[in-house]
């Protein structure tokens, strides 16, 4: 077993051992609290940004659907075509940028670098006769969404300010994702993908551009634990 541990990150890695010719998974379990200078130093960014490394790190405009940041939460070839992954994912993000009229509405997931499931959240303007969250997933090449299918509609709900913090889960096994919002005192939405991941190539955390957008993240964690 390793344990690596430091302000940031708790990773307990306890490595797969062979019997006979087939390789046996053993848990994995990882947590990291992603600050705006860690995000600086560690993810992968597709366009312009700026950092604020105590507030905020700002991501601006970019094409259409195209990676706006990933970070490698599994390294290809630590799990299997069976490990079954569950990820929980809290983002906050700067309420008064995104309530300002600024174009903004993030596609928030997981991916395995060649396929993405995840959720389309919706800005003020867009949440209007709409749902906060949109489930949506897709084909990744060259860094962009191709071949992209999402909901249109959902549960409305009456307020429309942009959720302060955004709890996204995910269990690769059972294709089931779920997002919750601040919105009406508590906005959840629970949805399945046909897309399965296989984590033989990685799991990586993704944020793309639903448009030209501006983005303020103030900081992300995320835990990930094997079943």
């Amino acid at each position: 077993m390793i344990i690596i541990l430091d302000v940031c990150v708790l990773l307990i890695l306890t490595t797969g051992v062979v019997e006979g010719d087939t390789k046996v998974q053993t848990p994995l379990s990882y947590f990291r609290i992603m600050t705006p200078n860690w995000l600086r130093q560690h993810a992968t960014f597709t366009g312009p940004y700026t950092v604020n490394p105590q507030q905020y790190i700002e991501i601006h405009s970019g094409a259409a659907f195209q990676l706006a940041l990933q970070v490698e939460l599994v390294a290809p070839n630590i799990l299997t075509t069976t490990s079954c992954a569950v990820v929980a994912i809290t983002i906050s993000m700067d309420t008064e940028l995104a309530n300002s009229g600024v174009d903004h509405d993030p596609v928030i997931g997981i991916s395995d670098g060649k396929s993405f499931v995840g959720f389309y959240i919706s800005d003020k303007t867009n949440v209007a006769g709409n749902t906060p969250c949109l489930y949506l997933e897709s084909d990744i090449v060259n860094k962009a969404q191709t071949n992209i299918k999402y909901t249109r509609f959902g549960p409305g709900v009456t307020s429309r300010d942009f959720s302060s913090e955004i709890k996204l889960q995910f269990k690769t096994c059972d294709n089931w994702g779920s997002c919750h919002t601040d919105h009406d005192q508590g906005f959840t939405k629970t949805t399945g993908y046909q897309r399965q991941l296989d984590l033989t190539n990685g799991l990586y955390l993704d944020i793309y551009r639903d448009d030209v957008e501006k983005y303020r993240i103030k900081y992300i964690s995320v835990n990930v634990d094997t079943e």
